[in-house]
């Protein structure tokens, strides 16, 4: 980030760099977190959007994951 804020606009190597690294949070730390909450592919997507991409962040921070009662009582089942 810090490479980014030094070298500008001007650099094409430093916006591959931040383009890779930008990608590689929305679908490797957003998209996961998005599905452990039960939320659809899409939410990827908007991560990839700068706007959304705050707003999407704060909300999957404070969000609960999905409770899965099947499988709560499944692995209740087995282990009693």
């Amino acid at each position: 980030m810090l490479l980014y804020y030094w070298r500008g606009l001007d650099d094409p190597a430093c916006d591959v760099a931040m383009l890779i690294m930008w990608h590689y949070i929305a679908f490797f730390v957003i998209w996961p977190r998005a599905r452990q909450c039960g939320l659809p592919f899409i939410t990827a997507i908007l991560a990839l959007v700068p706007l959304f991409y705050i707003f999407l962040s704060v909300a999957l921070m404070f969000r609960p994951p999905k409770y899965d009662f099947e499988h709560a009582s499944e692995q209740g089942a087995v282990q009693t």
